[in-house]
């Protein structure tokens, strides 16, 4: 699959440490054999992809500063094995063929999500009938990732990355990499069972012409993916360790012809230009494996990565190879990406609003002067705000970071005024720390009760010890509609204008609106919630004013000329939140809760234009006034453009 570049970024050396403005995408062609022309295994599907932030655990490694090292990632200094094999653990099922298509991207990243779900124990199925023998469907990851297929919550719609190659053979040969199926994985679709037929990889070629009902695309996932580690490729130890922890990892490298050996199980390609072009599965390591096995270059010490790869078994040791620790192509791809797999039953509800895999917007958008993105001080605050659809408890958020070794602190606040989520009701905080980019859930410390309209904002403040070469700290990736053809033109991204949804805050600054209406990654996990206790209202007086009891939602109706003043605690334990004539509780007990009526007061607004006063109004509260459209009064040089609040 051939694509047209009007634009090419060059690809990343290990040694870059920028932020990158926009992703850099390239595809690679099935290859004849160097001694034949028998067709040989397909290569091309995987993207390339910028790191992004400062760098600084993997400066540390590269830096040979250990101390650095080890209290950026806080990993004991336990000795590591001189080899490990996730094999020998069962955790890594068999070797799949991506046969003609470009999905290597997507045999990765399932052969990962596989490895998690069974090293945590998550099975497949039902009673007797439930098993760790998995096989996950790349076709519905890839499918997913690249078409529009609307969410449970119905917060994603109008959410799409479109093809506008129809080459692109429905996801199938669009090309993917590990950040991307991040974002398809974490909007809780993408990692569906085989065993539904239409999902299995035998059936690619229908779903490549004819693709998939938007029934898959939630209802077969067997598993919630909730956190994605992207651990610097660089950062040898730290990979080790990854490995051990949650089983295997996404790894790409350059498997182009003159570089690799289709019989060779051992590779290093020592060139800094060569860029990784297919992705396989870090399952291991050997540090005793000799330098001298490695082609077409050796390197300088011995070892390498365990690694299976998606062509079947007919290739290299029955699909398993090891590439060098001292590979540039996999320095260069910058990441190797590790997924941590939940039960699908974890949360009921998944709030969220970044619905496509758009990779290339972060920060405070595009700067059209210095053409590149622009990040944040250290201390800025982004934040999303949701309403809740029913009664429900608050447990988890999740939220993507692109820096490195970065402290946090959560906020949750209750029913928010528009434009400033850290109004409200503060209802819960926490602090943590993040040794790597990636997309991670964070479970709340103080779950928070919601009721149905109860609006409630994530808040997010972040800071982190290194600064990029932009000189900025913080670069949060945002969703947003992207459309430029200079970098890529076979897609473009389609995000829904969701409106005073997403924000952010610089130190000493107000809260500005996600560029490009875009929203920040951060998404918010619920469980319904049955209230166990009973709601009572009363009023002061029933010549003021009515109220009706929905569950833990009073419903008020004044008396002509009359609001809801405030509410009082009768009897019981609860707190409440009063939005105009409905009042929101959640109570920890039996309670009842008096409604206070009160006339409204009434205010007079003066009109006044260049010091003469243009007449006045009476109105009650929250009845609307009618402004003056004309003034009396024309100074020299001047027009009436309308009214402002003097005081």
């Amino acid at each position: 699959m051939k694509r047209t570049f009007k634009h090419l970024i060059a690809l990343l050396m290990a040694a870059i440490m920028v932020v990158g403005l926009l992703p850099t995408f390239a595809f690679a062609e099935v290859f004849s054999r160097d001694n034949g022309d028998e067709e040989m295994p397909r290569v091309g599907g995987y993207v390339p992809v910028e790191p992004h932030g400062a760098r600084a655990v993997s400066n540390a490694v590269k830096n040979g500063d250990m101390e650095t090292y080890y209290r950026l990632t806080g990993n004991h200094r336990d000795t590591l094995p001189s080899s490990y094999d996730s094999r020998n653990y069962n955790y890594i099922t068999s070797v799949k063929n991506q046969g003609s298509y470009g999905s290597c991207w997507a045999h990765a990243a399932m052969a990962c999500v596989e490895a998690s779900m069974i090293k945590n124990g998550i099975r497949v199925g039902t009673g007797s009938a439930a098993t760790t023998s998995l096989n996950l469907s790349e076709t519905q990851h890839c499918f997913f990732s690249y078409s529009a297929a609307y969410d449970a919550e119905g917060m994603l719609e109008g959410d799409v990355t479109n093809m506008t190659d129809s080459s692109g053979k429905n996801g199938l040969d669009c090309g993917g990499n590990g950040e991307m199926s991040s974002y398809t994985l974490m909007r809780w679709t993408g990692s569906a069972s085989e065993t539904t037929s239409a999902l299995a990889y035998s059936n690619a070629s229908s779903v490549a012409n004819n693709g998939l009902s938007s029934q898959y695309a939630y209802g077969s996932n067997v598993s919630h993916v909730q956190n994605c580690i992207w651990v610097p490729s660089n950062d040898i130890e730290g990979v080790k360790r990854a490995i051990m922890e949650y089983g295997a990892g996404n790894i790409s490298y350059c498997a182009s012809n003159g570089y690799t050996s289709y019989s060779n199980t051992y590779q290093c390609v020592t060139s800094t230009s060569a860029s990784p072009n297919h992705a396989i599965t870090v399952v291991g390591w050997d540090d005793s494996i000799s330098k001298s096995n490695f082609k077409p270059n050796t390197p300088s010490g011995n070892g390498g990565w365990l690694c299976k790869n998606s062509w079947g078994t007919s290739y290299f040791n029955q699909g398993y190879m090891y590439i060098s620790y001292e590979d540039a192509s996999v320095a260069n791809a910058g990441y190797i990406y590790f997924y941590v797999a939940d039960d699908v039953e974890n949360y009921d509800h998944n709030y969220q609003y970044d619905g496509t895999i758009n990779l290339a917007c972060y920060g405070k958008g595009y700067n059209s002067s210095t053409e590149w993105y622009e990040g944040f001080a250290n201390n800025t605050k982004v934040a999303n705000v949701f309403t809740a659809q029913g009664s429900e408890m608050l447990k988890a958020v999740a939220y993507c970071c692109w820096d490195e070794a970065l402290d946090y602190t959560v906020e949750i606040y209750k029913n928010p005024t528009t434009g400033n989520p850290s109004s409200g009701t503060l209802m819960s905080s926490q602090t943590g720390y993040l040794t790597y980019s990636g997309y991670y859930t964070i479970v709340l410390d103080t779950p928070v009760l919601l009721s149905a309209g109860d609006t409630f904002s994530v808040v997010i403040t972040q800071s982190c010890e290194t600064a990029a070469d932009d000189g900025k700290y913080i670069h949060t990736p945002y969703d947003a509609t992207f459309n430029n053809s200079s970098w890529a033109d076979w897609l473009n991204f389609v995000h829904a204008n969701h409106g005073n949804t997403s924000y952010y805050q610089e130190p000493n600054g107000a809260w500005t609106d996600c560029p490009d209406n875009g929203d920040y990654r951060i998404k918010a996990y619920t469980d319904d919630y049955e209230n166990p206790y009973t709601v009572t209202a009363t009023v002061n007086s029933a010549m003021y004013g009515s109220v009706s009891v929905t569950g833990t939602v009073i419903t008020a109706t004044p008396a002509n000329g009359y609001y809801v003043e405030s509410c009082t605690l009768v009897s019981g334990n609860a707190t409440w939140t009063i939005n105009g004539n409905t009042i929101n509780v959640s109570p920890s007990s039996d309670c009842t809760i008096r409604v206070n009526f009160a006339p409204k007061p009434s205010y007079t607004v003066n009109f006044v234009a260049s010091g003469t006063a243009q007449g006045s109004q009476t109105a009650y509260l929250n009845d609307p006034i009618t402004l003056p459209t004309s003034v009396s009064v024309d100074p020299d040089g001047w027009t009436f453009a309308g009214w402002v609040t003097a005081q």
